[in-house]
Protein backbone atom coordinates (compact mmCIF):
# COMPACT_ATOMS: atom_id res chain seq x y z
CA UNK A 1 0.00 0.00 0.00
CA UNK A 2 1.57 3.49 -1.07
CA UNK A 3 0.39 4.98 2.59
CA UNK A 4 1.29 2.01 4.52
CA UNK A 5 3.67 4.33 6.36
CA UNK A 6 1.36 7.02 7.37
CA UNK A 7 -1.44 3.94 8.02
CA UNK A 8 1.03 2.82 10.72
CA UNK A 9 1.97 6.39 12.06
CA UNK A 10 -1.71 6.87 12.69
CA UNK A 11 -2.12 3.87 14.09
CA UNK A 12 0.41 4.59 16.54
CA UNK A 13 -0.25 7.63 17.56
CA UNK A 14 -3.82 6.98 18.15
CA UNK A 15 -2.84 4.02 19.98
CA UNK A 16 -1.31 7.05 22.60
CA UNK A 17 -4.82 8.11 22.64
CA UNK A 18 -6.17 4.52 23.39
CA UNK A 19 -8.41 4.75 20.19
CA UNK A 20 -8.22 1.03 18.10
CA UNK A 21 -7.78 1.58 14.28
CA UNK A 22 -7.68 -1.83 12.49
CA UNK A 23 -8.37 -2.96 8.95
CA UNK A 24 -11.29 -5.63 7.87
CA UNK A 25 -12.26 -6.48 4.82
CA UNK A 26 -15.79 -5.05 3.20
CA UNK A 27 -17.00 -9.19 3.17
CA UNK A 28 -16.22 -9.74 6.74
CA UNK A 29 -18.69 -10.11 9.36
CA UNK A 30 -20.29 -7.04 11.38
CA UNK A 31 -19.66 -8.78 14.35
CA UNK A 32 -15.98 -8.71 13.55
CA UNK A 33 -15.72 -5.33 13.01
CA UNK A 34 -16.34 -4.40 16.44
CA UNK A 35 -14.31 -7.11 17.53
CA UNK A 36 -17.17 -8.27 19.93
CA UNK A 37 -17.63 -4.59 21.82
CA UNK A 38 -20.69 -5.22 23.91
CA UNK A 39 -19.51 -8.62 25.19
CA UNK A 40 -22.23 -9.76 27.86
CA UNK A 41 -23.66 -6.41 27.85
CA UNK A 42 -26.01 -6.54 23.30
CA UNK A 43 -24.77 -9.13 21.00
CA UNK A 44 -25.61 -8.89 17.33
CA UNK A 45 -29.18 -10.32 16.02
CA UNK A 46 -27.33 -11.65 12.72
CA UNK A 47 -24.16 -12.94 13.19
CA UNK A 48 -24.01 -13.86 9.58
CA UNK A 49 -24.85 -9.76 8.26
CA UNK A 50 -21.50 -8.93 6.67
CA UNK A 51 -19.84 -5.07 6.29
CA UNK A 52 -20.71 -4.97 2.28
CA UNK A 53 -24.70 -5.50 3.75
CA UNK A 54 -24.83 -2.25 5.06
CA UNK A 55 -22.43 -0.41 2.57
CA UNK A 56 -23.39 -1.97 -0.28
CA UNK A 57 -22.10 1.00 -2.17
CA UNK A 58 -19.49 2.34 0.26
CA UNK A 59 -17.90 5.04 -1.58
CA UNK A 60 -14.34 6.02 -2.58
CA UNK A 61 -13.03 9.16 -1.09
CA UNK A 62 -15.45 9.51 1.50
CA UNK A 63 -15.12 9.54 5.51
CA UNK A 64 -18.31 8.20 7.59
CA UNK A 65 -18.51 9.58 10.66
CA UNK A 66 -20.33 6.58 12.58
CA UNK A 67 -22.34 6.84 15.93
CA UNK A 68 -24.53 3.64 17.52
CA UNK A 69 -27.06 3.46 19.92
CA UNK A 70 -24.76 3.99 22.52
CA UNK A 71 -23.05 7.21 21.75
CA UNK A 72 -20.15 5.64 20.89
CA UNK A 73 -18.01 7.10 17.65
CA UNK A 74 -16.51 5.04 14.60
CA UNK A 75 -14.85 6.03 11.81
CA UNK A 76 -15.29 3.91 8.48
CA UNK A 77 -12.67 4.71 5.59
CA UNK A 78 -12.60 2.83 2.21
CA UNK A 79 -8.96 2.25 1.42
CA UNK A 80 -7.86 2.64 -2.39
CA UNK A 81 -6.03 0.58 -4.32
CA UNK A 82 -6.05 -2.63 -2.47
CA UNK A 83 -6.01 -5.65 -3.84
CA UNK A 84 -9.08 -6.61 -1.91
CA UNK A 85 -11.79 -4.12 -0.88
CA UNK A 86 -10.69 -3.24 2.46
CA UNK A 87 -11.91 -0.67 5.15
CA UNK A 88 -10.42 1.27 7.68
CA UNK A 89 -12.22 1.37 11.34
CA UNK A 90 -11.24 3.39 14.02
CA UNK A 91 -13.03 3.57 17.32
CA UNK A 92 -15.04 3.25 19.45
CA UNK A 93 -14.79 6.39 20.96
CA UNK A 94 -16.30 8.85 22.98
CA UNK A 95 -16.64 13.07 23.02
CA UNK A 96 -17.97 13.70 26.09
CA UNK A 97 -17.40 12.19 29.78
CA UNK A 98 -20.84 9.99 31.14
CA UNK A 99 -21.66 10.07 34.58
CA UNK A 100 -22.91 7.31 36.37
CA UNK A 101 -26.69 8.90 36.29
CA UNK A 102 -26.58 9.22 32.32
CA UNK A 103 -25.51 5.77 32.18
CA UNK A 104 -28.55 3.99 34.48
CA UNK A 105 -30.40 6.27 31.77
CA UNK A 106 -28.94 5.19 28.65
CA UNK A 107 -29.97 1.23 30.17
CA UNK A 108 -33.37 2.25 31.01
CA UNK A 109 -33.23 3.43 27.27
CA UNK A 110 -32.10 0.05 26.38
CA UNK A 111 -34.54 -1.99 28.71
CA UNK A 112 -31.46 -3.41 30.21
CA UNK A 113 -31.91 -5.29 33.22
CA UNK A 114 -30.24 -3.75 36.65
CA UNK A 115 -27.04 -6.37 36.17
CA UNK A 116 -26.22 -5.48 32.31
CA UNK A 117 -26.59 -1.65 33.28
CA UNK A 118 -23.80 -2.07 35.75
CA UNK A 119 -21.90 -3.89 33.18
CA UNK A 120 -22.79 -1.16 30.67
CA UNK A 121 -20.94 0.92 33.01
CA UNK A 122 -17.82 -0.98 32.91
CA UNK A 123 -17.79 -0.68 29.16
CA UNK A 124 -18.33 3.17 28.91
CA UNK A 125 -14.89 2.73 31.96
CA UNK A 126 -12.66 1.17 28.92
CA UNK A 127 -13.98 3.83 26.22
CA UNK A 128 -11.24 6.94 25.05
CA UNK A 129 -12.88 10.03 25.82
CA UNK A 130 -11.71 12.75 22.82
CA UNK A 131 -13.37 15.72 25.12
CA UNK A 132 -11.58 18.10 22.75
CA UNK A 133 -11.54 16.00 19.44
CA UNK A 134 -9.97 19.22 17.30
CA UNK A 135 -6.69 17.60 17.15
CA UNK A 136 -7.94 13.88 16.56
CA UNK A 137 -10.08 14.68 13.31
CA UNK A 138 -6.48 16.86 12.25
CA UNK A 139 -5.17 13.72 12.39
CA UNK A 140 -7.84 11.62 10.18
CA UNK A 141 -8.52 14.51 7.75
CA UNK A 142 -4.36 14.62 6.82
CA UNK A 143 -4.27 10.85 6.73
CA UNK A 144 -7.26 11.28 4.35
CA UNK A 145 -5.46 14.12 2.52
CA UNK A 146 -2.88 11.91 1.72
CA UNK A 147 -5.17 9.51 0.50
CA UNK A 148 -6.71 11.59 -1.62
CA UNK A 149 -5.20 14.89 -2.34
CA UNK A 150 -6.53 18.07 -1.00
CA UNK A 151 -9.39 18.89 1.80
CA UNK A 152 -11.01 19.47 -1.57
CA UNK A 153 -10.97 15.87 -2.82
CA UNK A 154 -13.02 13.94 -0.78
CA UNK A 155 -16.25 14.30 1.33
CA UNK A 156 -17.61 13.72 5.27
CA UNK A 157 -20.34 12.03 6.19
CA UNK A 158 -22.30 11.72 9.45
CA UNK A 159 -24.41 8.43 10.16
CA UNK A 160 -26.49 8.45 13.46
CA UNK A 161 -27.42 5.14 15.33
CA UNK A 162 -30.51 5.43 13.35
CA UNK A 163 -28.98 5.66 10.14
CA UNK A 164 -26.83 2.54 11.66
CA UNK A 165 -29.52 0.39 12.69
CA UNK A 166 -28.84 -2.34 10.10
CA UNK A 167 -24.94 -2.08 10.80
CA UNK A 168 -25.24 -2.02 14.99
CA UNK A 169 -28.39 -4.71 15.11
CA UNK A 170 -28.29 -5.84 18.49
CA UNK A 171 -30.11 -7.56 20.80
CA UNK A 172 -29.86 -8.03 24.78
CA UNK A 173 -27.79 -11.26 26.12
CA UNK A 174 -28.58 -13.30 29.02
CA UNK A 175 -25.25 -13.86 31.33
CA UNK A 176 -25.21 -15.33 34.29
CA UNK A 177 -24.62 -11.87 36.51
CA UNK A 178 -22.32 -12.53 39.16
CA UNK A 179 -19.52 -14.15 36.91
CA UNK A 180 -20.05 -11.66 34.09
CA UNK A 181 -19.69 -8.96 37.11
CA UNK A 182 -16.74 -10.23 38.27
CA UNK A 183 -15.00 -10.79 34.74
CA UNK A 184 -15.56 -7.12 33.93
CA UNK A 185 -14.64 -6.08 36.76
CA UNK A 186 -11.11 -7.60 36.76
CA UNK A 187 -10.81 -6.49 33.40
CA UNK A 188 -11.24 -3.05 34.12
CA UNK A 189 -8.86 -2.98 37.22
CA UNK A 190 -6.09 -4.41 35.02
CA UNK A 191 -6.36 -1.82 32.51
CA UNK A 192 -6.65 0.96 35.44
CA UNK A 193 -3.91 -0.81 36.84
CA UNK A 194 -1.72 -0.53 33.75
CA UNK A 195 -2.88 3.19 33.10
CA UNK A 196 -1.72 4.13 36.08
CA UNK A 197 1.91 2.78 36.08
CA UNK A 198 2.08 4.63 32.11
CA UNK A 199 1.00 7.43 33.80
CA UNK A 200 3.20 7.42 37.07
CA UNK A 201 6.46 6.34 34.53
CA UNK A 202 6.19 9.42 32.46
CA UNK A 203 5.69 11.45 35.61
CA UNK A 204 8.85 10.01 36.89
CA UNK A 205 10.44 10.83 33.34
CA UNK A 206 9.10 14.82 33.97
CA UNK A 207 7.47 13.36 30.15
CA UNK A 208 4.55 16.10 30.64
CA UNK A 209 3.78 16.17 27.36
CA UNK A 210 2.46 12.31 27.83
CA UNK A 211 1.15 12.77 30.96
CA UNK A 212 -1.35 14.91 29.80
CA UNK A 213 -2.36 13.38 26.90
CA UNK A 214 -2.54 9.93 28.90
CA UNK A 215 -4.55 11.92 31.20
CA UNK A 216 -6.95 13.64 28.56
CA UNK A 217 -8.33 10.44 26.86
CA UNK A 218 -9.09 8.32 29.92
CA UNK A 219 -12.54 8.09 31.38
CA UNK A 220 -13.46 9.62 34.23
CA UNK A 221 -15.98 6.66 34.64
CA UNK A 222 -12.56 4.52 35.12
CA UNK A 223 -11.79 6.19 38.58
CA UNK A 224 -12.87 3.66 41.30
CA UNK A 225 -16.15 4.30 42.76
CA UNK A 226 -16.11 3.85 46.91
CA UNK A 227 -19.55 5.61 47.44
CA UNK A 228 -22.54 6.89 45.58
CA UNK A 229 -21.39 10.37 45.97
CA UNK A 230 -19.58 10.88 42.41
CA UNK A 231 -18.19 13.75 44.06
CA UNK A 232 -16.26 11.97 47.14
CA UNK A 233 -15.29 9.30 44.09
CA UNK A 234 -12.93 12.12 42.73
CA UNK A 235 -11.79 13.46 45.58
CA UNK A 236 -10.70 10.07 47.11
CA UNK A 237 -9.08 9.02 43.38
CA UNK A 238 -7.61 12.25 43.35
CA UNK A 239 -5.80 12.18 46.97
CA UNK A 240 -5.03 8.55 46.07
CA UNK A 241 -2.66 10.04 43.02
CA UNK A 242 -1.37 12.66 44.76
CA UNK A 243 0.42 10.41 46.69
CA UNK A 244 1.56 7.93 44.05
CA UNK A 245 2.81 11.00 41.48
CA UNK A 246 4.94 12.30 44.71
CA UNK A 247 6.33 8.70 44.72
CA UNK A 248 7.06 8.49 41.11
CA UNK A 249 8.35 12.27 41.42
CA UNK A 250 10.84 10.70 43.87
CA UNK A 251 11.97 7.51 41.91
CA UNK A 252 12.86 10.67 39.44
CA UNK A 253 15.10 12.07 41.27
CA UNK A 254 13.47 14.65 42.99
CA UNK A 255 13.95 15.22 47.11
CA UNK A 256 11.68 15.17 49.63
CA UNK A 257 11.89 18.74 50.75
CA UNK A 258 10.55 19.94 47.48
CA UNK A 259 7.66 16.90 47.11
CA UNK A 260 6.76 17.79 50.86
CA UNK A 261 5.40 21.21 49.79
CA UNK A 262 3.60 20.37 46.64
CA UNK A 263 2.06 17.29 48.04
CA UNK A 264 0.56 18.74 51.09
CA UNK A 265 -1.20 22.32 48.63
CA UNK A 266 -2.28 19.39 46.82
CA UNK A 267 -4.05 17.75 49.14
CA UNK A 268 -5.76 20.95 50.35
CA UNK A 269 -6.97 22.11 47.54
CA UNK A 270 -8.49 18.59 46.65
CA UNK A 271 -10.61 19.29 49.61
CA UNK A 272 -12.03 22.14 49.29
CA UNK A 273 -13.50 21.32 45.73
CA UNK A 274 -16.57 21.77 45.16
CA UNK A 275 -17.35 20.04 41.27
CA UNK A 276 -16.26 17.16 39.40
CA UNK A 277 -15.06 19.59 36.94
CA UNK A 278 -12.81 21.09 39.16
CA UNK A 279 -11.16 17.90 40.52
CA UNK A 280 -10.13 17.35 36.73
CA UNK A 281 -8.56 20.40 36.28
CA UNK A 282 -6.90 19.92 39.52
CA UNK A 283 -5.77 16.36 38.47
CA UNK A 284 -4.07 17.96 35.43
CA UNK A 285 -2.53 20.48 37.33
CA UNK A 286 -0.36 18.03 39.56
CA UNK A 287 0.53 15.70 36.16
CA UNK A 288 2.10 19.16 35.15
CA UNK A 289 3.66 20.59 38.81
CA UNK A 290 5.24 17.15 39.04
CA UNK A 291 6.59 16.73 35.75
CA UNK A 292 8.44 20.09 36.66
CA UNK A 293 9.74 19.40 39.87
CA UNK A 294 10.94 16.15 38.04
CA UNK A 295 12.53 18.37 35.30
CA UNK A 296 13.40 20.68 37.41
CA UNK A 297 14.72 19.07 40.64
CA UNK A 298 16.01 15.48 39.71
CA UNK A 299 19.68 14.81 40.92
CA UNK A 300 19.04 10.95 40.33
CA UNK A 301 22.15 11.77 37.55
CA UNK A 302 24.69 12.64 40.13
CA UNK A 303 26.66 11.03 42.14
CA UNK A 304 25.99 10.19 46.35
CA UNK A 305 28.21 13.22 46.76
CA UNK A 306 27.16 16.18 44.36
CA UNK A 307 23.72 14.91 45.81
CA UNK A 308 24.19 15.61 49.36
CA UNK A 309 25.13 18.87 48.33
CA UNK A 310 22.28 19.84 46.11
CA UNK A 311 20.30 18.78 48.84
CA UNK A 312 21.80 20.79 51.65
CA UNK A 313 21.80 23.92 49.00
CA UNK A 314 17.86 23.77 48.37
CA UNK A 315 17.48 23.10 51.92
CA UNK A 316 18.50 25.88 53.55
CA UNK A 317 19.99 28.72 51.08
CA UNK A 318 20.94 30.83 54.33
CA UNK A 319 23.24 27.85 55.72
CA UNK A 320 27.32 27.99 55.52
CA UNK A 321 27.19 26.70 52.09
CA UNK A 322 30.77 27.69 51.03
CA UNK A 323 33.26 24.93 49.16
CA UNK A 324 35.31 24.15 52.52
CA UNK A 325 31.79 23.38 54.40
CA UNK A 326 30.45 21.18 52.21
CA UNK A 327 33.26 19.59 51.09
CA UNK A 328 33.91 18.66 54.77
CA UNK A 329 30.24 17.86 54.83
CA UNK A 330 31.47 15.01 52.71
CA UNK A 331 35.04 14.33 54.20
CA UNK A 332 36.69 14.60 50.96
CA UNK A 333 39.18 17.66 50.29
CA UNK A 334 37.94 20.80 48.86
CA UNK A 335 39.95 20.35 45.13
CA UNK A 336 38.51 17.02 44.72
CA UNK A 337 34.59 18.30 45.74
CA UNK A 338 35.04 21.10 43.48
CA UNK A 339 36.47 19.12 40.63
CA UNK A 340 33.63 16.54 41.11
CA UNK A 341 31.09 18.83 41.34
CA UNK A 342 31.94 21.06 37.99
CA UNK A 343 32.28 17.98 36.00
CA UNK A 344 28.83 16.61 36.81
CA UNK A 345 26.95 19.87 36.94
CA UNK A 346 28.57 22.22 34.31
CA UNK A 347 29.22 24.53 36.63
CA UNK A 348 31.52 25.56 39.75
CA UNK A 349 29.68 25.60 43.21
CA UNK A 350 30.09 28.88 43.79
CA UNK A 351 27.55 29.71 40.40
CA UNK A 352 25.22 27.30 41.74
CA UNK A 353 24.35 28.17 44.85
CA UNK A 354 24.50 32.12 43.60
CA UNK A 355 21.86 31.14 41.42
CA UNK A 356 19.64 29.01 43.82
CA UNK A 357 19.83 32.20 45.78
CA UNK A 358 19.18 34.66 43.00
CA UNK A 359 16.57 32.41 42.10
CA UNK A 360 14.61 32.38 45.47
CA UNK A 361 15.24 36.13 45.75
CA UNK A 362 13.36 36.52 42.58
CA UNK A 363 10.48 34.59 44.12
CA UNK A 364 10.53 36.47 46.90
CA UNK A 365 10.65 39.76 45.17
CA UNK A 366 7.80 38.92 43.10
CA UNK A 367 5.24 37.03 45.72
CA UNK A 368 6.01 39.66 49.09
CA UNK A 369 6.37 43.51 50.36
CA UNK A 370 9.19 42.49 52.50
CA UNK A 371 12.03 44.74 52.55
CA UNK A 372 15.17 44.06 49.94
CA UNK A 373 17.46 43.93 53.00
CA UNK A 374 15.16 41.17 54.24
CA UNK A 375 14.95 39.42 51.34
CA UNK A 376 18.33 39.30 51.02
CA UNK A 377 19.00 37.76 54.07
CA UNK A 378 16.31 34.93 53.74
CA UNK A 379 18.57 34.49 50.64
CA UNK A 380 21.44 33.80 52.68
CA UNK A 381 23.64 37.23 52.17
CA UNK A 382 23.79 39.35 54.66
CA UNK A 383 25.67 42.31 52.54
CA UNK A 384 22.79 44.32 51.03
CA UNK A 385 25.68 46.32 48.51
CA UNK A 386 27.13 42.85 47.51
CA UNK A 387 23.44 41.16 46.86
CA UNK A 388 22.41 44.22 44.89
CA UNK A 389 25.31 43.77 42.90
CA UNK A 390 25.03 39.91 42.24
CA UNK A 391 21.42 40.48 41.66
CA UNK A 392 22.04 42.45 38.70
CA UNK A 393 25.03 40.25 37.49
CA UNK A 394 23.07 37.57 37.26
CA UNK A 395 19.53 39.20 36.26
CA UNK A 396 20.85 42.42 34.48
CA UNK A 397 18.58 44.47 36.79
CA UNK A 398 18.75 45.45 40.36
CA UNK A 399 16.29 44.40 42.67
CA UNK A 400 14.46 47.54 43.08
CA UNK A 401 13.95 47.56 39.56
CA UNK A 402 13.09 43.82 39.21
CA UNK A 403 10.80 43.89 42.15
CA UNK A 404 8.80 47.29 39.89
CA UNK A 405 9.07 45.55 36.52
CA UNK A 406 6.94 42.92 38.30
CA UNK A 407 3.34 42.27 39.54
CA UNK A 408 3.17 41.41 43.26
CA UNK A 409 0.95 38.42 43.80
Amino acid sequence: MFFEKELIFMKRTLEKCNIKLFVIEYNAKIKNTVESTFNGILDFVDDSSRLCDFFPNISDRVLYKVSDVLNCHYIFIKLPKTERDQILVIGPFLKQDLNRAKIFEKGEQLHLSAPLIKQLEYYYASVPVLRDDGQFFAIINTFCEQLWGSTDSYTAIDLNHEDTSALFNYKQVKVNACDSDSNWKVDLMEKRYAYEEQLLRAVSKGQIHKAEQMLSSFSTIAFESRSNDDLRNFKNYSIIMNTLLRKAAQDGGVHPIHLDKVSSEFAKKIEILSSVNSIKEIMAQMLTDYCRLVRKHSIKQYSPLVQRAIIKIESDLTADLSLKQLASLNNVSTSYFSSLFKNETGQTLTDYVNKQRINQAKHLLRTSNLQIQTVAQLCGILDLHYFSKLFKKYTGKTPKEYRESKTII
